[in-house]
């Protein structure tokens, strides 16, 4: 599938159709890590054909680049895309759908975990998702969004902390 950020192969992708009345909840999970996209009742006018698709890192970072002082984590690229028929793409909803991306601990080696933010890229730049909370116990990040494009996760990096003074003598 071309027309990915940077041209990028996709390496994983699941789709679903997701009916308005419903909601539902669409998952691309590998092991322990992944993406999961929770869908509300009433977010569109429509049921909807949601697609996730894991892209190849390099090519789609290449092409966006990366938010200033952020580091990306992991290999968390993914093209979120919801179509009402085979050639209309849908990417604004009525109301915030959840995102939440697991990651593993050596994902995130030199990044303060805590600063861990999923981010979408507009085509201009990338925008901070709001609502956002990292849950380090299942190594997740969560947040909503009511537009489609592509995501990633970023963090910024650990301080790391002063020698200690030597004790005086």
């Amino acid at each position: 599938t071309r027309g990915c950020a940077g041209d990028a192969d996709v390496t994983a992708q699941t789709a679903q159709s997701i009916g308005r009345d419903t909601g539902g909840v669409l998952s691309l999970i590998s092991g322990s890590t992944g993406v999961t996209l929770s869908v509300p009742t009433d977010f569109s006018a429509s049921d909807l054909h949601f697609q996730i698709k894991h892209l190849d890192k390099q090519p789609a970072l290449d092409a966006l680049g990366t938010p200033s002082s952020y580091r990306t984590v992991g290999n968390y690229v993914y093209d979120l895309r919801a179509l009402s028929d085979v050639q209309t793409l849908v990417s604004v909803f009525d109301a915030p759908l959840t995102i939440s991306m697991n990651y593993s601990s050596s994902d995130i080696s030199g990044i303060d975990e805590s600063s861990l933010r999923i981010f979408r890229n507009d085509g201009a730049g990338w925008v901070l998702l709001p609502d956002c909370s990292v849950n380090r116990s299942a190594r997740s990040v969560t947040c909503t969004t009511t537009h489609f494009s592509t995501f990633n996760i970023f963090g910024t990096e650990a301080q790391s902390s002063p020698e200690p003074e030597p004790a005086p003598q």
